[in-house]
């Protein structure tokens, strides 16, 4: 299925309004084929006995624009009689911008909607050769056509009929309102309104409060003549250097344990340095103790105790590690109540910050449901429509109400 990009559509549809060139139908109703072509001053005046197919046009125009009475389609199929009928009908029109739309409507219940432009094809609701189901005018053909339905009403505003009622003027007041309330979203304008003024009423009070808050903070500051930034870094740097400290007292207090256990420990004789005649003696003591291990009968020798000498190396570690430490110089008091004010008021003014975005978002949007208003009354003013704006809540209203 070929779909026309929303751009092409776009394109057309901003170039101007196309004007109807010719409408050619095969098979409808009781028309077996003709071509009605329109002329230069865009005036078309068709005359005919009863029952000769002048209604049979205008019909065939508002199903290939309008797709109306869906139901009847097949009814209009034209018949010769005794259960004979052609197996469809096709409405062609063509506009002055190169532009052919085609419907069809088979008796099997198939339907074709199809639109090229100088022979380019731009849309077709058929699918490798499997027409699709057609509920209401394709939407690239609608913007084309720029048709304006109103669902609640069932009118299309593009097109009249002799005896159809004009809108506003020879219709009941409940219906008009119904109709333009569903072209102009009056009721979602009008709430749309109401909730905005209400926000904003209520970012006004916040920002009130917000100010009187902040009057308060800066008199507070103005009641302490020494806050200075170099007074606020001065605070940050002690407490950065309270954090290290902190971290020392605890690298102290498990030195302080291991004090504890050195102090715990018995104290070991001193024992003399041995030189290296004492270490040919243990050479040679070694030598008798395996001379003295074949024998037999062993000399008796008293035990070692190697905890001390453990105990000795963990005192020596701990030595080195209390040695390595650095005394540090005595820190002043410092009053965490004016820092604690400080963090408090840096709160408060990032809350400030935060609302003054929100205020500025809030204006955004403001403007771009004001830019929509506009929009939406220049539309209006282009339909013929008069209205006017209430002063107060900026509201449009119909003169016909």
């Amino acid at each position: 299925m070929r779909v026309n990009s929303q751009k092409e559509v776009k394109d057309m549809a901003d170039n101007k309004y196309s004007k109807l060139v010719s409408v050619e139908l095969h098979n409808f109703m009781s028309i077996k084929h003709c071509l009605v072509e329109f002329g230069d001053r865009g005036i078309l005046n068709i005359k005919g006995y009863n029952d000769s197919g002048k209604s049979a046009i205008l019909r065939a125009l508002e199903v290939l624009f309008f797709n109306i009475r869906p139901r009847d389609h097949q009814k209009f199929i034209l018949s010769y009689g005794e259960g004979e009928a052609e197996n469809f009908f096709r409405i062609t029109v063509k506009f002055d911008d190169g532009v052919v739309i085609k419907r069809e409507r088979y008796l099997d219940g198939g339907n074709l909607y199809e639109m090229k432009q100088n022979g380019k094809l731009l849309y077709t609701n058929m699918d490798n050769g499997v027409l699709g189901k057609i509920t209401a005018v394709p939407l690239a053909i609608k913007k084309y056509l720029r048709l304006i339905s109103i669902e609640t009403t069932g009118w299309n505003i593009n097109t009249a009929r002799c005896f159809d009622s004009r809108l506003l003027c020879e219709t009941n007041p409940s219906d008009n309102y119904k109709a333009l309330s569903e072209i102009m979203m009056l009721e979602e304008l009008s709430q749309g309104g109401v909730m905005l003024n209400t926000d904003k009423n209520k970012l006004g009070n916040e920002l009130e409060a917000r100010k009187i808050e902040v009057q308060i903070y800066e008199k507070d500051v103005d009641a302490l003549p020494d806050l200075s930034e170099e007074f606020i870094t001065a605070l940050k740097h002690s407490d950065d250097n309270l954090c290290d400290l902190e971290t020392r007292f605890v690298e102290i207090d498990t030195l302080s344990d291991k004090v504890s256990e050195y102090e715990n420990c018995k104290i070991t004789p001193e024992m003399p340095i041995l030189d290296t005649e004492q270490l040919n003696l243990l050479s040679n003591l070694k030598e008798t103790q395996e001379k003295i291990d074949s024998i037999k009968i062993l000399p008796h020798f008293e035990n070692i105790e190697t905890e001390q000498i453990e105990l000795l190396y963990n005192l020596k570690s701990v030595e080195n590690k209390l040695n390595a430490i650095n005394i540090l110089p005595q820190i002043e008091i410092i009053d965490m109540s004016r820092l604690e004010f400080l963090l408090d008021l840096k709160a408060k003014l990032k809350d400030l910050q935060a609302l003054q975005e929100q205020i500025k978002n809030a204006e955004i949007e403001s403007e771009k449901l004001h830019k929509e208003i506009h929009k939406l009354a220049k539309q209006l003013g282009t339909e013929g429509v008069d209205y006017k704006m209430c002063n107060k809540c900026g509201n449009f209203m119909s003169l016909k109400d």
